[in-house]
């Protein structure tokens, strides 16, 4: 007779600090499940999603977590961005659009629709020290890797198209004198793009690929 034993985790573990990109200083990578991000005071934020929703949880300056907080019961892949002045932002894809929460100072999450969206399938966010809003977005609908910002005044810009193959596994980074870099996987391989006085530059292919495209779909 065989037995076969099960363990499950939880709790949260403390991701390995990565470097690279020369001075970029700020990241935000993808995952359907998982964002990290660190405020202005070093304090780590984190976004998941399970069987029940996508979820959001703090550190607290006693060392202690927050409680779990629900942001949607859709689960959907989702971005995190905070703000200088720690506000909370979550960007996550729906079926038809792309959904806006941010966390009011009550606690309480304030959801918008982002106009002139479709579904995202993936995403890739972050904030930079202005308190603007920079997102990747890749959608069947929309043929492509799109990118837009959300003004500190609530106001979205029209998406740009950067890539007119899909992307996955987005990541988006700015350097300190603000230029963007932006990475991510397709098909056809690794492809890196930099935004420079407000124009992207012509999206590189990364030599040295040899995943299967199954690996990162």
């Amino acid at each position: 007779m065989l037995i076969f034993f099960f363990q499950a985790e939880d709790g949260i573990r403390d991701a390995q600090e990565s470097r690279g990109l020369g001075d970029v200083y700020k990241r935000q990578s993808y995952d359907p499940s998982l964002a990290l991000v660190l405020d202005s005071l070093n304090r780590p934020h984190v976004l998941w999603a399970d069987v029940s929703g996508v979820y959001y949880r703090k550190r607290l300056p006693s060392g202690e977590w927050d409680f779990p907080e629900l942001v949607t019961s859709s689960r959907r892949p989702s971005s995190l961005a905070i703000t200088p002045n720690r506000e909370v932002h979550v960007l996550s894809s729906g079926q038809e659009e792309l959904s806006y929460f941010r966390r009011q100072t009550n606690g309480a999450w304030q959801q918008e629709a982002v106009p002139g969206s479709s579904s995202g399938m993936q995403l890739a966010t972050l904030a930079d020290p202005a308190g603007r809003l920079h997102v990747l977005s890749n959608s069947p609908s929309t043929d492509g890797v799109h990118y837009r910002t959300r003004e500190p005044g609530g106001t979205w810009t029209t998406p740009v198209r950067i890539s007119s193959t899909h992307g996955y596994q987005m990541s988006l980074a700015q350097r300190a004198n603000g230029d963007l870099v932006a990475f991510w996987y397709s098909g056809e391989g690794l492809w890196i793009a930099y935004r420079a006085n407000g124009l992207w530059s012509v999206p590189h292919p990364l030599p040295g690929y040899n995943w299967e495209p199954n690996q990162l779909s």
